[in-house]
C-alpha cells in the first residue's frame, strides 16, 4: 500500500526508499508489487525489480514455482515470449513427473497470449501423447483434453472434440470428482460446443455461444482454468457480428486476484473493439496500459505494439465526439 501510494502520488523519496528494501521484503509484497504495476500499467520498473528479486531469493519448491508463474505472466504481458519459454522450461524441469501443467500453459500462452507457438505445438503433440493413455473417466484426460481441443479447433482439427465433449459430459455422474474439478469440466464442455458450433458455422451456434456468455458472466474463478474465456466469447461474439457484446467480454476480467493472465491481449483487443464501437475514450485508456506495457518487447513483436500506438495516435487527433 506504501509503494502504491508513492506512486499515484509520484513521492519519488518514498519511492526510493521503497526500492532500496525490495531485497528485504517478502515474497507475497514483491509478488503484489509486481501484479498491482502490470494491473494499473504504472512502475513497471518495478515489477521487472521485484520479480527479479523474489525470483533470486526464492529456492523453495512450492514457493519457487508461484514465483515462476509471476514471472512468466510478466514477460508475457511485456512482449517477450523467448523469456517466458525459458520460464516454461524451468517449472517443467521442476514440475516433471508430478505434473504436465507447464505444457498446458504454454498452449494457452500462444493460443490467447503472444507465446511461442512452435513450442504450444511441440507441447500440444507430447500432451496428446500423454493424454491417450490416460482412462476415459479421469479428470487430469478431461483437463488435458480441453486444452488440446482449444488447439486443435483454433487449427481446424475438428475430428476429436465431440468425443472429447461427450467425455466431459459423462463427467457429471463420475462420483470420484471434486465439485471444483466437475465445474470447470462442465464448463470446459460448454466452452467447447460453443468454439465448435462456430468453426462448423451451425445454426445453432448463437445458442451455444450464448451459453459460453452466460457462463462466464459469473466471472472467472481464481486458480482456475478459465481465465481466458472471456477472450474466447469476445471473438465468438465479434465473428457474429456483434462488437459491443465482444467489447463487454473483454472488459470482463480480473483485478488483483491471480497473476494478470492474458492482460496485454485483453488491453489489445478492448482498445480494438472500443474504437470500432465509437469509444473513443475506453479505446484510448486501454490502448495506453497496452503500450506502457509494451514499451520493450523483443523485436517480434515490436511491430504489434507500432501498430497499436498507430492507431492510439489517430484516435488522440480526432476530435472528442
Amino acid at each position: 500500500m506504501r509503494w502504491r501510494t508513492a506512486v499515484v502520488l509520484a513521492d519519488t523519496a518514498t519511492l526510493k526508499r521503497l526500492r532500496a528494501e525490495f531485497d528485504a521484503m517478502s515474497v507475497e509484497d514483491l509478488g503484489a508489487i509486481g501484479q498491482l504495476s502490470q494491473y494499473d500499467g504504472v512502475a513497471l520498473e518495478d515489477a521487472e525489480r521485484a520479480t527479479a528479486v523474489a525470483l533470486k531469493g526464492e529456492s523453495r519448491f512450492r514457493y519457487r514455482l508461484a514465483v515462476l508463474a509471476e514471472v512468466a505472466a510478466l514477460a508475457l504481458n511485456r512482449g517477450r515470449a523467448a523469456a517466458a519459454l525459458q520460464v516454461r522450461q524451468e517449472q517443467q524441469t521442476l514440475l516433471r513427473g508430478q505434473s504436465n501443467q507447464p505444457l498446458i500453459w504454454q498452449i494457452w500462452d500462444a493460443l490467447y497470449w503472444d507465446g511461442d507457438t512452435a513450442a504450444a505445438a511441440m507441447a500440444a503433440r507430447e500432451l496428446e501423447e500423454i493424454t491417450v493413455r490416460l482412462p476415459a473417466d479421469t479428470y487430469k484426460r478431461h483437463l488435458y483434453s480441453c486444452s488440446l481441443e482449444q488447439w486443435h479447433l483454433a487449427h481446424r482439427q475438428l475430428t476429436t472434440v465431440r468425443r472429447s465433449i461427450a467425455e466431459m459430459r459423462r463427467a457429471e455422474v463420475t462420483p470420484n470428482y471434486k465439485p471444483s474439478g466437475r465445474l470447470i469440466v462442465r464448463g470446459c464442455a460448454i466452452l467447447l460446443d460453443a468454439l465448435l458450433a462456430a468453426a462448423e458455422q451451425r445454426e445453432d451456434a448463437g445458442v451455444y455461444r450464448e451459453r459460453l456468455d452466460s457462463l462466464m458472466l459469473t466471472g472467472p474463478s481464481y486458480r482456475n482454468d478459465n481465465q481466458s474465456w472471456n477472450l474466447a466469447v469476445a471473438r465468438l461474439k465479434e465473428a457474429a457480428g456483434d462488437r459491443q457484446g465482444a467489447l463487454a467480454a473483454t472488459r470482463r476480467r480480473l483485478y488483483l486476484a491471480a497473476e494478470p493472465l492474458y492482460l496485454s491481449t485483453y488491453l489489445r483487443e478492448e482498445g480494438r473493439l472500443a474504437a470500432l464501437s465509437g469509444d473513443r475514450d475506453g479505446a484510448i485508456r486501454a490502448y495506453q496500459h497496452y503500450l506502457a506495457l509494451r514499451a520493450d518487447p523483443e523485436p517480434t513483436l515490436r511491430a504489434q505494439a507500432e501498430r497499436v500506438r498507430a492507431d492510439l495516435a489517430q484516435l488522440l487527433n480526432e476530435p472528442t465526439r
